[in-house]
């Protein structure tokens, strides 16, 4: 390696990755695939590689203040993860109940391939979240409806999550709605793997700011129903 300090602006190394991009590590003579999983926003300096020892002093040729990325080998995720498509981190407290290799670089040591990509699903296998309460017309959004007919797709992968019974709609509901309208029988998602809480959090965000006040009491009563005195760290 030379002794010159990379990170920051090296334009050697496209810096761009994000969750679900397939990666592979420019300072492995063997490289292998890898798919990054998180991006904690802590710098190499910050975070521990092993105990007392940081990604940093295991990378003294890159800047000690470039961020942190963690990634995995791709063969290992879509073993323990089959559906994970990116746009939605892997948590690591998740990733550390299993046996997969998951390692912190420095971001530019990291050379981008692609990014993962969205995964089709059928719709009769995808339902709602417990706590959506909209309701769509097909005479006011016939346009939408012809747009997803004529492309097979919405233009917008919807993002679900596995549950027992197949999929859950974590944003996305009216896509799903007017691709069913639409007479589509699949249609390509992006798949997070996130608990009730977290699915939870993703959907409030998303959702209740554009709801209109019947609505927004509807939801939150589904949610203080679900998560009693957690719901209001829920609750944007």
């Amino acid at each position: 390696m030379s002794n010159r300090i990379r990170g920051g602006g090296d334009p050697l190394h496209d810096t761009s990755v994000s969750h679900g991009t397939v990666v592979t590590d420019t300072e492995d003579p063997d490289p292998r695939k890898l798919v990054v999983v998180n991006t904690p926003g802590l710098s190499i300096e910050e975070w521990d590689a092993t105990p007392g020892t940081t990604v940093a002093d295991k990378n003294p040729g890159y800047d000690p203040g470039e961020k942190v990325v963690i990634a995995a080998p791709k063969a290992e995720i879509h073993e323990e993860f089959p559906y994970y498509t990116g746009g939605v981190p892997l948590h690591l407290s998740r990733i550390n109940q299993t046996k997969i290799d998951h390692t912190g670089y420095p971001r530019s040591r990291l050379s981008p391939v692609r990014q993962l990509p969205p995964t089709t699903l059928p719709l009769q296998d995808v339902r709602p979240s417990p706590f959506h309460v909209r309701t769509f017309d097909a005479a006011d959004n016939t346009e939408f409806i012809e747009s997803i007919k004529e492309r097979g797709r919405p233009a917008t992968p919807p993002l679900v999550r596995p549950v027992e019974s197949g999929f859950e709609i974590v944003n996305g509901h009216k896509r799903i709605w007017a691709s069913h309208a639409a007479g589509l029988t699949a249609v390509p998602c992006r798949c997070a793997y996130v608990d009730d809480r977290q699915a939870a959090e993703r959907w409030a965000r998303a959702h209740l700011p554009g709801y209109n006040d019947e609505q927004q009491q509807a939801a939150v009563a589904r949610i203080r129903d679900a998560f009693g005195d957690d719901a209001d760290a829920i609750l944007p």
